[in-house]
């Protein structure tokens, strides 16, 4: 690979990017039943654009190509993506890496976190079975998304297990309940499959590295708890069903009501409002504050702390609890839209790591140059926001003010509104608060982009 130091990131970042290109690895089986599977739901997410309200991400072209690179394994039964490290910070034993599979049970797929222990770095020609291992043992974590976003994570045991117990040689197993695990392979809670299916699922990937016994007495025949969040719709719009609120608890002692909000043609297929005062109450206030919030699963779920994510949603759940404050969250936005599978490599990357597809990589990039060296220039952020702004429209707001410093969410959201609301933006400060740590270059250089308003920006 060639050198680049007379570039600034942005432009070695094309030059890498164009470079590499020819050389991606291709693990994928040719009737891998994943990539065909993506394919099809490729396919059905791209509608013909008069036959639908919602616009259509500009999904990078080499979309299969960088998804095979990022394969560790692939069977008809199974595929395991290469994931990536995990920084939980100075005070959590151990090393940490986090790999998104698929596992097809029966007719039905099964999406999983699966974090391992005592792996500093998972080589991608790595053949996976030298980590079959009798001393290895294997825990599931049946918290769902929602409860993981809003709870103290002392109060969690998927982090507790991570802080304290977390060392040796572990297997940690999650079902995504909801998520864009690689796009566009998008769960909700209405995707799941059934409770027979979930467990044969967890049971078969840890017979994958010699664990099926130790899982069949682990996995309880009773997984309820990740189905919680599956409510009737009490409300049905024109573009949107709203189901029946979850009540959750947030720092201990406060409830969010939690109404999930399914979209008839979008192609992230999911929002959730989260907000302390029931929804007929809130749509009544006069010039409510909103945080359009987008998942990241490695820093909201497992609190990496390379992104200032879940800082940003603790913050605007605090506001959700004030009267007067919601949070509109996107929880299939994770990776700027291309799920986490795709997202943990730009986190080697940032991490100045070796990746999947960058194999001799050593530089710490930034944010924003990782994405657009993984996915191209144009491409680097494929979410959307015309929904939100439809839904808002809608639900018969009237003035909301929106706290975010990206300006093509208050653009995309008031072409969505189509001059119902009047939508003001509020800046988050987010970038003033990390002037003196190592998150103040992500964020700048998020900020510093055309898309971002410009009065948020760290000197």
């Amino acid at each position: 690979m060639k050198h680049y130091e007379s570039m600034n990131q942005t432009d070695r970042a094309a030059a890498v990017a164009v470079d590499v290109r020819d050389a991606l690895p291709f693990p994928f089986s040719e009737q891998s039943r994943t990539l065909r599977m993506m394919r099809r739901m490729f396919r059905e997410s791209q509608p013909d654009i008069d036959d639908s309200e919602f616009p259509l991400p500009n999904v990078s072209p080499e979309l299969f190509d960088i998804m095979r690179g990022l394969v560790l394994f692939d069977t008809d039964d199974m595929t395991i993506f290469h994931g990536g490290r995990l920084d939980l910070g100075k005070d959590v034993p151990g090393k940490h890496w986090l790999l998104p599979a698929i596992v097809h049970s029966g007719d039905q797929s099964v999406p999983l976190h699966v974090v391992m222990s005592n792996i500093d770095f998972l080589h991608p020609d790595d053949d996976l079975s030298v980590y079959r291992d009798a001393d290895f043992k294997v825990s599931l974590a049946t918290e769902t998304e929602i409860k993981l976003l809003a709870m103290k994570p002392e109060e969690l045991e998927l982090h507790d297990a991570l802080s304290k117990g977390f060392v040796g040689k572990q297997i940690m197993v999650r079902p995504v309940t909801m998520g864009n695990l690689a796009f566009p392979y998008i769960q909700t809670p209405k995707d799941l499959a059934t409770p027979a299916a979930v467990r044969g699922a967890i049971i078969k990937f840890a017979a994958f590295f010699g664990l099926g016994e130790q899982a069949r007495q682990k996995v309880p025949s009773d997984l309820r708890p990740i189905y919680d969040e599956i409510k009737p719709t009490i409300l049905d719009l024109h573009h949107f069903s709203i189901s029946k609120p979850l009540s959750i608890q947030h720092n201990g002692n406060d409830n969010i009501l939690v109404y999930n909000v399914y979209p008839k043609g979008d192609v992230w297929r999911m929002y959730q409002i989260m907000t302390r005062l029931p929804l007929e109450e809130l749509e009544k206030l006069p010039n409510p504050t909103m945080r359009l919030d987008s998942a990241c699963d490695n820093g909201m779920l497992f609190h990496d702390k390379g992104c200032d994510c879940h800082e940003q949603l603790l913050h605007a759940l605090d506001l959700a609890k004030q009267e007067g404050g919601f949070v509109l969250h996107a929880p299939t936005h994770d990776g700027r839209g291309y799920g986490t599978a795709l997202k943990m490599e730009t986190e080697l990357l940032k991490q100045g790591r070796r990746s999947a597809i960058y194999h001799t990589n050593d530089t710490q990039w930034d944010t924003k140059a990782a994405a657009k060296l993984l996915y191209g220039n144009a491409q680097w952020d494929i979410r959307t926001f015309y929904a939100p702004g439809l839904l808002l429209s809608e639900l018969g707001f009237r003035n909301v003010s929106v706290v975010t410093d990206n300006a093509q969410k208050i653009h995309e959201m008031k072409m969505g509104a189509k001059g119902n609301v009047a939508i003001k933006r509020i800046s988050t400060g987010t970038s003033e608060s990390h002037q003196d740590d190592e998150l103040s270059v992500h964020l700048n250089s998020k900020h510093n982009d055309a898309r971002y308003f410009q009065d948020n920006i760290s000197q």
